[in-house]
C-alpha cells in the first residue's frame, strides 16, 4: 500500500478515483472515519486571478459533506491511478441528465411551502414521486405519499446531522433510472434553491436507453408543466431547465479531473441561458414585457405571476445540435450581457417571508446572525 499527498496526484494529472483511501480523516460531524473522496476537484479563481483547489469529502455514516485543500489530504492505494491523458473518453459528471433549477428569495421553511412543493410532485405522478428520502443523519427512509408527516416535519424543523439540524429535503428514486429532488433553505443566504435531476448518464455520458425512457415517461412538455408548478409554488425569482451534458453556468471550465468556476464578479448576476429559462416579474420589469415576449426563441410564454418563460427549442436534447448554440447566442445578444455580468440587476421582490440580502459572516458580526428579512 502506497501513500501520497492528493495534491501530488493532481500535479501529475492522475485520475482521482473515489476508491482512493483517505488517511487519518474524520467526519467533523460524527467523527466517523468511513469517508470517501468525491472524484472531481473544484478550482476557484479569485478576483486577483489566483487559483485554489478544493476537494470534497463525503461521510458514509451521516451523509455530511465538507471541503478541504488537496495539500492537507493524504491518500493510499495499491496501484497508482492512471493519467487522465491515457484514458479514452474519460467520464464527465456523474448523475448528469436533464435538470430543473429554481431559485427564490421566499423562505421555504414553512409547513405551507413544504406541502405545496411536495404536492406538485405528487400531482405530477409517475417518476416525479420519490421512492425514498434522507432522514436524520442521512438514513434512507421509504417515502409514503399517503403519510407526509415525517418528511414535512424534517423539512420544517430540520433533519439531525450530527449536532446540527438542517431543514429542506433530499429525495431519490431509482427506477427506471435515478431521479433526485433537493430543497435547500436557510436563514442566512438570500435565495433558497430547488433542484430536480433526471440522471441519464452511463459512466458519465448520455445513455440513449435512459434518454428514450425519459421521453417515454416524462417528456419535454410535462417537464415544463411541472417546472411551472414548482416555480409558482415557491414564488420563484428565476429558474431553468438544462441539458447537463451540454449546458453549464457561465464561467464553468473543465481540465482533466478538475472542474473550475470563475463566476461573474457581481453576486446574483444571471448564470447563463439554458433550454428553458424562467424569469420572474422582476426580470420582466427590468427588460420590459414586450421585449421578452418578442424574444427570438422557440417559445416565449407569459406566466401567471407576470413572469415569462423563454424556451430555446422543442426538446432539451436539441442542445447537442449546432443550430441550438446559434439560437442561444441570438438570445444572449437580444437580452444583452449586462444582466449576465451583474452590471444590471432586477429589484427583487420583498414582503412577508422574503429575504432581502445575504447575512454577513459571523466573524464580522461578533457571532450574531443578521436578520436578512428586515
Amino acid at each position: 500500500m502506497t501513500s501520497v499527498a492528493l495534491s501530488e496526484l493532481l500535479r501529475q494529472g492522475r485520475v482521482i478515483d473515489p476508491n482512493l483511501r483517505l488517511m487519518s480523516v474524520q467526519c467533523p460531524k460524527c467523527r466517523s472515519q468511513d469517508v470517501r473522496l468525491k472524484p472531481h476537484i473544484i478550482v476557484i479563481t479569485s478576483e486577483e486571478g489566483r487559483e485554489k483547489q478544493i476537494a470534497t469529502i463525503a461521510c458514509k455514516s451521516c451523509g455530511n459533506w465538507w471541503e478541504d485543500s488537496p495539500e492537507n489530504l493524504a491518500v493510499s492505494f495499491e496501484r497508482l491511478p492512471p493519467l487522465v491523458s491515457e484514458l479514452k473518453g474519460a467520464p464527465e459528471i456523474r448523475d448528469a441528465g436533464i435538470s430543473v433549477h429554481i431559485q427564490t428569495n421566499l423562505h421555504l421553511r414553512s409547513q405551507t411551502n413544504a406541502e405545496q412543493v411536495i404536492h406538485c410532485l405528487l400531482d405530477a405522478g409517475g417518476l416525479f414521486i420519490p421512492e425514498t428520502f434522507e432522514g436524520d443523519n442521512g438514513r434512507r427512509t421509504l417515502f409514503n405519499a399517503s403519510d407526509l408527516t415525517v418528511p414535512l416535519n424534517g423539512w420544517t424543523n430540520g433533519w439531525i446531522v450530527g449536532k446540527d439540524r438542517l431543514p429542506g429535503i433530499m429525495t431519490k428514486r431509482l427506477k427506471p433510472f435515478k431521479v433526485l429532488f433537493n430543497v435547500m433553505t436557510t436563514d442566512f443566504v438570500m435565495f433558497d434553491y430547488l433542484s430536480l435531476y433526471f440522471c441519464l448518464d452511463k459512466n458519465g455520458v448520455l445513455d440513449p436507453k435512459r434518454a428514450k425512457l425519459f421521453d417515454q415517461f416524462v417528456g419535454p412538455a410535462k417537464l415544463v408543466t411541472v417546472a411551472k408548478s414548482l416555480y409558482g409554488a415557491v414564488g420563484a425569482n428565476r429558474g431553468d431547465i438544462r441539458n447537463d451534458f451540454h449546458e453549464e453556468p457561465l464561467g464553468t471550465w473543465k481540465k482533466d479531473n478538475a472542474r473550475g468556476w470563475n463566476p461573474p464578479k457581481v453576486r446574483h448576476a444571471l448564470q447563463g441561458l439554458f433550454w428553458a429559462n424562467f424569469f420572474g416579474p422582476e426580470y420582466v420589469d427590468m427588460w420590459g414585457r414586450e421585449k421578452m415576449l418578442s424574444a427570438p426563441c422557440y417559445r416565449a410564454e407569459e406566466l401567471p405571476d407576470g413572469g415569462v418563460i423563454l424556451q430555446l427549442s422543442a426538446s432539451p436534447f436539441d442542445a447537442s445540435k449546432p443550430e441550438y448554440a446559434d439560437t442561444k447566442q441570438r438570445l444572449y445578444d437580444y437580452l444583452g450581457e449586462d444582466a449576465f455580468t451583474g452590471k444590471t440587476l432586477p429589484k427583487f421582490r420583498i414582503g412577508e417571508g422574503r429575504k432581502k440580502r445575504d447575512a454577513r459572516p459571523l466573524r464580522e458580526t461578533g457571532g450574531v446572525r443578521d436578520n436578512i428579512f428586515n
